[in-house]
């Protein structure tokens, strides 16, 4: 199984909240920042800043991704490396 996102990007993540419901993280990466292969439960996401980023699947597929400043953004959970295009902050509040 893949780490979770902040066993995989301890840099670039914080973890600002957690109980048994839900973790809420903080996002926050510079252009060229990337994570290994990890995965999410399902989760929704807050861009406090544009969010621009390439994922690669581990099946080796990968996908461009363009965010607007707040937008929110829900995923039912994915497993994913991920390369930032832009310097971003988020919110990513994943449900246990």
């Amino acid at each position: 199984m893949a780490k979770h996102v902040t066993e995989a990007a301890p840099g670039l993540t914080k973890v600002l909240f957690e109980n048994d419901r839900i973790r809420v993280i903080e996002l926050s990466v510079k252009k060229g920042s990337k994570t290994e292969m990890h995965t999410h439960p399902a989760y929704f996401s807050y861009s406090f800043t544009p969010l621009h980023y390439k994922t690669t699947s581990p099946e080796g597929k990968t996908k461009v991704r363009k965010t607007k400043a707040g937008n929110i953004e829900w995923s039912d959970g994915e497993s994913h490396a991920v390369e930032f295009k832009n310097t971003a902050r988020a919110l990513v509040v994943e449900l246990k």
